[in-house]
């Protein structure tokens, strides 16, 4: 069964102690794609055929810029000096996944008379966890 929109929250994590909301949140956009492996032989027909290799997975995560948020200070900090950070994405207010993440995407877009807004991409380092 399909999930409502719901307001999900984000909260961040310099240490995976201490969480904080990712205020200003509009998306958050976790993917995770597997690398298909070729190992067809020449006789298998007409098909390739394919197993699982390894998972990669990203977040694309874009937010109103607020300067001062703990959150975003701890993401831009994390995007400039390259430490780990624990991000929690409860989609539905309550279930989703903590993800052990390293950022190497920030950027700011500031269009004259319109909302600052700031895009950071992070790359999942770690299996997901299961939430709640």
């Amino acid at each position: 069964m399909a999930v409502a929109a719901h307001a999900g929250v984000y909260t961040i994590s310099a240490d995976d102690i201490t969480y904080v909301t990712l205020s200003g949140l509009k998306a958050g956009s976790p993917k995770t794609d597997t690398t298909a492996l070729d190992v067809t032989a020449f006789d298998d027909g007409q098909y390739n055929v394919f197993i699982q290799g390894l998972k990669a997975g990203t977040i694309s995560l874009e937010m109103n810029w607020l300067p001062s948020d703990a959150g975003q200070v701890i993401l831009r900090s994390r995007a400039d000096d390259g430490a780990t950070f624990y991000v929690k994405a409860l989609f539905d207010g309550t279930n989703g996944f903590k993800y052990t993440l390293k950022a190497f995407s920030f950027s700011i877009d500031a269009k004259v008379a319109d909302t600052v807004m700031q895009t950071t991409e992070v790359k999942i380092i770690a299996a997901p966890s299961a939430l709640p």
